[in-house]
C-alpha cells in the first residue's frame, strides 16, 4: 500500500472529501492524486499541524496505528522531528546521487583519456 493509499484511508476515516482535505492543508486540487512516491517535508508539517492525531510513521511506512491516542505537544514535536530527519535523509541521498553522477562522468573521461594515450603509445612504438 502506498503513501497515497494510506492518506486516502485517513481522509475517509476523518469523513472528509479529498478536496476538503487538500483545502485544509492549503494545497492545490488534485494534489493527493498526484502523489507518486512520498510527501515533501513541507506538506508533512502542514498535515501534522492540521491533523495531529495522524500517526506520520503509519502514513509513511504503514507501521503502527493510523491514529495517535492522545496527541500532545510532545508527540507532535516528535513527529515534526521525524519529518526533519526524513528531509535530511532525502538531501543526503540527492547529494550522493549528484556526486555519484559527477564521479561516473569523471571516471568515463579518464578512461577515454587513458585509451587515447594508450592508442598514441602503440602508434608511436
Amino acid at each position: 500500500m502506498s503513501v497515497k493509499d494510506r492518506l486516502k484511508i485517513f481522509i475517509n476515516n476523518q469523513k472528509l472529501t479529498v478536496s476538503a482535505f487538500e483545502s485544509s492543508i492549503i494545497v492545490s486540487n488534485g494534489y493527493v492524486n498526484s502523489i507518486s512516491k512520498s510527501l515533501g517535508v513541507d506538506k508533512l508539517e502542514l498535515i501534522i499541524e492540521k491533523y495531529p492525531n495522524l500517526n506520520i510513521t503509519w502514513l509513511l511506512s504503514g507501521k503502527g496505528e493510523m491514529l495517535l491516542d492522545k496527541p500532545d505537544k510532545k508527540a507532535i514535536t516528535h513527529q515534526l522531528e521525524n519529518c526533519q530527519l526524513c528531509a535530511e535523509k532525502d538531501r543526503t541521498i540527492t547529494a550522493m546521487e549528484v556526486s555519484g553522477t559527477y564521479m561516473k562522468e569523471k571516471i568515463e573521461q579518464l578512461k577515454d583519456r587513458i585509451h587515447d594515450l594508450e592508442t598514441r603509445l602503440s602508434q608511436s612504438a
